[in-house]
C-alpha cells in the first residue's frame, strides 16, 4: 500500500521503505493480516533489509501493521526525510528519521510561474559529484496520501559548501541555479535564475 524511494541517510543512494498489510482478512486460514514495515538500505548494487532487532524493544519496525499509506516529509527540517504512515486499525504513526549521518544534503521546493504553481513535472539535476542525481517533482504519494512536494537530494561527502542545480520547468524552460548552500532547503521560483 505504500512504498517510498528516499535517501534516508543522505549517502547519495536511494533507500526504500515499504508499508505492508493484507487487503483481506485471512484469519480463518491462519494468516495474519498484519505485516512488517520494511526498510531496505541501498548499498550500491544491492539492497539490504534493515534488521528491526537492531532497534529498541518498542520500535515501530518490530511490530507488524496493516499499513495503508506512506508519506515522506522532513517534518522537523533537519535534512533527514521522515515518514508518516496511516494504518487500517491502529493510529497513524510518525517515524522521525534519527539516522546517524554527517552526510550533506539539499532540499528543493519548486514554484512555477508559467504553468500551475505546484510545478508538478519539474525536473531537477545536481551538477557534478560523479554519479548523476535527477529527480522529478510528482503529485503522488501512497494510497490516499501525498508526499511533501519537496525534492530531497542526499549529497554524501560532497566537498563544496554550495551546489549547482539544472532545473527544467513543466513548460520546458530551463534554468541553472548556482551557489545554493548545502544542508539547506531552498525555494526555487521559475524565472529567478539565469537561463541556460
Amino acid at each position: 500500500f505504500g512504498i517510498e524511494a528516499v535517501d534516508l541517510d543522505n549517502d547519495r543512494w536511494v533507500d526504500l521503505i515499504v508499508g505492508n498489510g493484507h487487503v483481506d482478512d485471512f484469519a480463518n486460514e491462519g494468516i495474519d493480516q498484519r505485516m512488517p514495515t520494511q526498510v531496505l538500505r541501498h548499498l550500491g548494487r544491492t539492497f539490504s533489509l534493515v534488521d528491526p532487532s537492531s532497534n529498541g524493544p518498542d520500535d515501530y519496525f518490530r511490530i507488524n501493521h496493516i499499513t495503508r499509506c506512506l508519506i515522506s516529509c522532513d517534518l522537523n527540517l533537519d535534512g533527514r526525510v521522515d515518514i508518516v504512515t496511516t494504518e487500517l486499525i491502529d493510529p497513524a504513526a510518525l517515524l522521525i528519521n534519527h539516522s546517524e549521518t554527517d552526510h550533506r544534503w539539499v532540499s528543493i521546493e519548486c514554484v512555477a510561474t508559467a504553468t500551475e504553481r505546484s510545478a508538478v513535472g519539474t525536473r531537477v539535476q545536481v551538477v557534478g559529484g560523479g554519479r548523476p542525481q535527477i529527480q522529478t517533482l510528482d503529485g503522488a504519494g501512497g494510497y490516499l496520501g501525498r508526499n511533501e512536494p519537496v525534492l530531497h537530494f542526499g549529497l554524501g561527502t560532497w566537498g563544496q559548501p554550495t551546489v549547482t542545480l539544472e532545473v527544467t520547468w513543466p513548460d520546458g524552460s530551463a534554468e541553472t541555479y548556482r551557489d545554493l548552500k548545502v544542508n539547506t532547503r531552498h525555494v526555487l521560483v521559475q524565472s529567478s535564475a539565469s537561463r541556460r
